[in-house]
């Protein structure tokens, strides 16, 4: 039996490039974010997603979100598992819990008691983190990756933004110098050294800032395979 063909008066649709790309990202944003592309931490060294170690790297910070992340029990670097209430934000006093949260703790994060210092020792229970998105300096095209900042590294940032302020220069204008402060046993992320970027290469970064958010907005995977 001879197969049937489409009728040649079918109307095919035809995509452009452009609406080729917008596909592309779309996947990817409904895939989700990768954990190959976060820049880790291993016995005091940097580990990229190609396995390299390294004690520092330079690097453009694209932007970057604030990370609220809440977790049941002590922890146990031996087990890894999610939160199971979770905020991303720009603006740090407007955070809400994601509705996929297992156990929303609050209505929002400002009300939150595991939100207030004095809720775990002196500090919080919930723990108040930066996610960075930045791309090699050498490479300003190439795939943005993620740099996550625990609370302890999220003041040497902030102090290291007003610097930058200081001299008139946004993150996306300067090469950052990532290091790791030695001088202390945990895992403690330190931004130096900034390099003015030439105004062409400033005009680059900014037109990567809005798909980096996209990225850095995604809803928190709270599985137990979270990256």
């Amino acid at each position: 039996m001879t197969a049937k063909t489409a009728s040649t008066s079918t109307a095919i649709a035809v995509l452009t490039p452009e609406q080729l790309a917008a596909e592309a990202q779309a996947m990817i944003n409904k895939a989700g974010s990768l954990a190959g592309d976060v820049i880790k931490i291993k016995n005091k060294k940097f580990v990229l997603p190609d396995g390299r170690e390294a004690d520092t790297f330079a690097a453009v910070i694209v932007d970057f979100i604030n990370v609220n992340e809440f977790y049941e029990g002590r922890y146990d670097p031996k087990v890894i598992k999610p939160p199971v209430c979770a905020a991303k934000g720009s603006d740090p006093q407007n955070m809400v819990p994601f509705d996929e949260s297992p156990k929303p703790q609050a209505d929002t994060c400002n009300e939150c008691p595991n939100n207030q210092f004095g809720s775990e020792g002196k500090g919080k229970a919930c723990k108040n983190g930066l996610w960075l998105s930045v791309v090699p300096a050498d490479d300003l095209a190439a795939q943005p990756l993620t740099v996550k900042l625990a609370p302890t590294s999220t003041t040497p940032f902030r102090r290291y933004l007003t610097l930058l302020a200081s001299s008139g220069r946004p993150h996306f204008s300067v090469v950052t110098n990532f290091s790791l402060d030695k001088s202390v046993d945990y895992p403690k992320i330190v931004c130096e050294a900034p390099v003015p970027l030439a105004m062409e290469d400033v005009s680059v970064v900014m037109n990567r800032r809005a798909d980096a958010m996209k990225r850095l907005g995604q809803v928190t995977n709270f599985t137990v395979n979270a990256g």
